[in-house]
């Protein structure tokens, strides 16, 4: 089961990956593919922010980043955005792999949740995730 400092470290690992994808779009000059992006962008800078205090009040620390993660914040860098429909699914698809990785995690932190207040935050972020897992889906199939 994971614990507080993995699940941190999770969360700002997608937080890292939002950002990294919204960069990455902003080349690609789509509207509803750069707005799906910034709309991640502001969840996961609300997100990271809300995390900062929540580490500040318990004193929680995160897990450092694994290479696997660092891999996956640039996962759309090898793929050209002039590719354009080739890019708009890997975008989606990479979107959908991270997001389901993350409430995976989530998920199993609250089988077994090592701190109350994480508990309560990890909770109310879940539903969200699901929530935005869930858009992401319905436009991947889309593409």
């Amino acid at each position: 089961m994971p614990g507080a400092a993995q699940v941190i470290a999770k969360l700002n690992e997608l937080d890292a990956f939002q950002q990294s994808a919204s960069d990455r779009t902003s080349a690609f000059g789509r509207a509803d593919l750069t707005s799906a992006a910034a709309m991640r962008t502001d969840a996961a800078t609300r997100r990271a922010r809300a995390l900062v205090e929540l580490q500040t009040r318990t004193g929680l620390k995160a897990e450092p980043a694994s290479k696997q993660s660092l891999g996956r914040e640039t996962m759309l860098t090898g793929v050209d955005p002039a590719d354009g429909p080739s890019f708009v699914r890997q975008f989606y698809a990479a979107q959908v792999a991270e997001y389901e990785s993350t409430i995976t995690i989530l998920t199993k932190y609250l089988q077994s949740p090592d701190n109350a207040e994480l508990q309560r935050f990890v909770s109310a972020e879940l539903g969200l995730l699901q929530n935005e897992l869930a858009d992401m889906k319905a436009a991947l199939a889309t593409k």
